[in-house]
């Protein structure tokens, strides 16, 4: 049983599963439609069983009970809508413009985070649980050409946030005007914040991996009930404890694009290979995609970072 899984699933198949939350009938595919073509951008549900979404609407929305004019929307891209809605779970409207951003995760008292990417640097948001805004920080790095990204958030039960991300390079990460030195190369970087905006521990991640690899910004992160945070990145895996890594484990080839935790405390991930075999803990898999992309997920140790077992997308019988 999965206590603490987040963000497993791709938004598409979130609004699959979001038809039939409640039972195996569809609750409300109409609200899901929108009655016009739309791009999602970022979902999840709060302790309500609510769901929030960001989206871009090409023509006015409709709900199960509302319809959001946009006549703007007729008249290219550049006029489309976007917004950040809640949504209850019978389809209804229930807040039609709130904070916006990627990666929703919500804590104890039902505020959620949010993060938001630019060329230069990104935006952390806290907002409450009617979509107004609470607190933002921005991070980016102290080089005008260099980049910083915010790619994954996880909320610990005393309702601190990490936030994992890709620093591009620069000698200082600034945090709404809090410089905190930094190695000047490409690396990820986890910091966590307490329910007030402040930073209390900021870690730099440097890569385990030697080979070049194109799904560098591929990251997941979670929190357990003791504050420990993992870290999946660069074919890898860091638990952090106090701002301190406590340990850090390479899994070569294994991509993992999402992490979460079991009931144990032990780290589920997903994700997959594109090699010809790979070999994970004492597993030895074939790629049975035609040398593509197969199907992979483990759990693993969370005190020792052992693999506990593993199985491919060929081998869910075994």
């Amino acid at each position: 049983m999965i206590m603490r899984l987040k963000n497993i699933f791709t938004i598409a198949f979130l609004s699959l599963i979001s038809y039939s939350i409640y039972s195996q009938n569809i609750q409300w595919q109409s609200a899901t439609n929108f009655g016009c073509h739309a791009y999602y951008y970022s979902s999840a549900f709060d302790n309500n069983d609510d769901l929030i979404m960001m989206a871009e609407y090409l023509a006015s929305p409709v709900f199960a009970d509302t319809t959001i004019s946009c006549p703007q929307c007729y008249a290219g891209s550049s006029n489309n809508l976007h917004l950040t809605s809640k949504v209850d779970t019978n389809g209804n409207l229930l807040i039609p413009d709130m904070t916006g951003g990627y990666n929703f995760v919500f804590d104890q008292q039902n505020n959620y985070y949010s993060s938001s990417n630019s060329y230069i640097g990104s935006h952390l948001r806290k907002a409450d649980s009617n979509g107004n805004l609470l607190w933002s920080k921005y991070f980016s790095s102290n080089s005008t050409s260099s980049d910083v990204q915010i790619i994954s958030i996880s909320v610990a039960d005393n309702n601190s946030v990490c936030v994992a991300g890709m620093f591009y390079g620069g000698t200082a990460l600034n945090i709404s005007n809090i410089y905190y030195p930094m190695q000047d190369t490409v690396h990820a970087f986890a910091a966590q914040i307490d329910p007030m905006g402040n930073v209390e521990w900021l870690v730099e991640l440097q890569s385990l991996n030697s080979n070049f690899n194109w799904n560098i910004e591929i990251m997941s992160s979670a929190t357990d009930s003791f504050g420990n945070v993992y870290i999946a990145w660069d074919l890898s895996i860091y638990k952090i404890s106090q701002g301190n890594i406590v340990w850090q484990q390479h899994y070569p080839d294994f991509n993992i694009s999402e992490i979460g935790l079991f009931n144990s405390g032990d780290i589920f991930c997903m994700g997959w290979f594109s090699t010809p075999t790979i070999t994970i803990g004492s597993n030895l898999f074939t790629n049975d995609a035609n040398y593509v992309f197969d199907f992979l997920m483990a759990k693993i140790n969370s005190s020792n970072a052992n693999v506990i077992w593993a199985i491919t997308g060929t081998n869910f019988s075994t």
